[in-house]
């Protein structure tokens, strides 16, 4: 997976400062893919993402958007990977640490890590600049498409 690459295909809703929010469109696959529910929670709701323009797009536009494996093992990893190994570190450790309900306090210490953990993620993520290095990049501007 870290040498794949994904493509998806969708429509330039807003540019900016050399990066555009695409809205992508449901696939031909999606229907039948177990995981829609995590893309698209909702009928209404439309997965959409931010890119990288290298190539000048604009709004309406219909383009094809590349996502490295890379950058989703590393998404996947900071936002499932290291809030369950922060849980199950605070679980165990706390049950080491005390004596008195233990069971009780190794838990809040597991939540209390995973919470700290998630509100750093926040801020560090929000302070941040986006990186262009790991967001999805625009490959290339497609016709539209034919009723």
């Amino acid at each position: 997976m870290n040498g794949e690459e994904f493509f998806e295909i969708g429509i330039v809703e807003k540019v900016g400062n050399g990066m555009a929010v695409v809205r992508l469109t449901q696939g031909e696959d999606c229907h039948h893919c177990g995981a829609r529910l995590m893309c698209a929670p909702g009928e209404a709701q439309e997965r959409s993402l931010t890119a990288t323009d290298p190539i000048g797009v604009q709004p309406g536009d219909r383009v094809q958007v590349s996502i490295s494996g890379r950058s989703v093992m590393i998404a996947s990893f900071l936002l499932y990977g290291a809030p369950l190994i922060l849980l199950l570190g605070g679980v165990f450790a706390g049950m080491h640490w005390f004596t008195v309900n233990p069971e009780l306090f190794s838990l809040l210490v597991g939540i209390g890590l995973v919470a700290l953990y998630t509100l750093s993620l926040y801020v560090f993520s929000r302070l941040q600049p986006q990186t262009k290095h790991v967001n999805p990049t625009i490959m290339s501007v497609h016709p539209p498409k034919e009723p």
